[in-house]
């Protein structure tokens, strides 16, 4: 436990066993939650050493905050303490009500295990966090009337990463409803992919997918992202849904045979992932054109042109059903 009488910093270091259990979390989210830190933490010191911290509560911003202003990024904690940290954040996210008001705890836990993803690759209990997160946002995302209300309640609450899943989602949700074979558990599959499909894209990727070039112009790593993300997931996890994995490889292909991985083309796709291909690109031209709702019309419309093809139509008919009416509204 943090000595809470001892008003100095002592240097301590974590035996080596010790160090390799450490777990790293954005000093950003250590002072947003420190009233949940009641533990010891370190930090790096040197090139490969790192310090363990105690001080008294009273004072723990003002030295996160002092840390931060000297350029330190992430604070470490050991596994037990992390895991019993993530837990705290996300007991308090599940009890607010309305959603709104635990919308930037839930975005900050997505921006935790995208963190932990880059510089360590993720583990299972960041994947059970997840799908954790994915099925309290659903359940969450049936409350929203529209898409109007998603864009001006919940965009300026969280991050922009996570503002793209709860979109994808919620288009995901809105057109599986659209369907007579709409269940729960194909929503929770189409937002789990959602929020899993692109976890290791940097910011840098997607202004290169924007660009929106040939397949055999992108570089490598973002043409295997989609196989090395399910890889990653299925190891971690071999019970899971195949159909989830499934979402996540085919998701950048296209029905003329120009996507990636695998180049396939409509024959080939099946239903949940021509739906979650389509629904990404609707999604994706909306946060391109920055949410903009007079440039909906315009956008089902590329939409229809680009995927005006095989089971695309019928997911297509169901979008603009969805949402012309709207567009015309706002």
């Amino acid at each position: 436990m943090v000595n809470k009488k001892s008003g100095s910093n002592s240097d301590k270091k974590p035996t080596q066993g010790a160090f390799k259990e450490l777990v790293s979390i954005k000093i950003e989210m250590a002072i947003r939650y420190h009233r949940f830190i009641d533990f010891p933490f370190y930090i790096a010191k040197g090139k490969e050493g790192k310090t363990q911290l105690s001080h008294q509560m009273a004072n723990l911003v003002k030295k996160l905050e002092g840390y931060r202003q000297k350029g330190l990024k992430e604070l470490f904690l050991s596994a037990p303490d992390y895991n019993q940290f993530i837990k705290v954040i996300r007991a308090a996210t599940e009890n607010s009500t309305p959603f709104e008001s635990g919308l930037a705890e839930v975005s900050e836990l997505y921006s935790q295990i995208r963190s932990r993803f880059m510089d360590f690759g993720i583990n299972a209990y960041d994947l059970m966090i997840a799908e954790e997160i994915n099925q309290e946002t659903l359940r969450r995302l049936e409350e929203v009337p529209n898409l109007s209300t998603l864009v001006k309640s919940y965009k300026s609450r969280c991050g922009d990463e996570f503002f793209g899943y709860l979109l994808l989602s919620y288009v995901m949700t809105m057109l599986v409803n659209s369907f007579p074979w709409a269940n729960k558990q194909i929503k929770i599959k189409m937002g789990l992919a959602a929020l899993m499909c692109d976890l290791t894209l940097k910011k840098e990727d997607y202004a290169i997918l924007d660009q929106h070039l040939p397949a055999n112009k992108l570089p490598l790593s973002i043409r295997n992202h989609p196989i090395e993300a399910a890889r990653m997931i299925y190891n971690l996890d071999p019970t899971i849904s195949h159909e989830v994995i499934q979402l996540i490889e085919l998701h950048h292909e296209e029905p003329d045979g120009s996507g990636f991985p695998a180049g396939l083309t409509e024959a080939s796709i099946p239903v949940l992932p021509s739906m979650f291909i389509l629904g990404r690109f609707f999604a994706d031209r909306l946060r391109q054109e920055n949410y903009d709702q007079e440039k909906l019309e315009s956008i089902l419309k590329e939409t229809y042109d680009r995927y005006s093809n095989g089971i695309f139509i019928q997911i297509n008919l169901a979008l603009f059903k969805l949402f012309s009416a709207e567009g015309r509204v706002n």
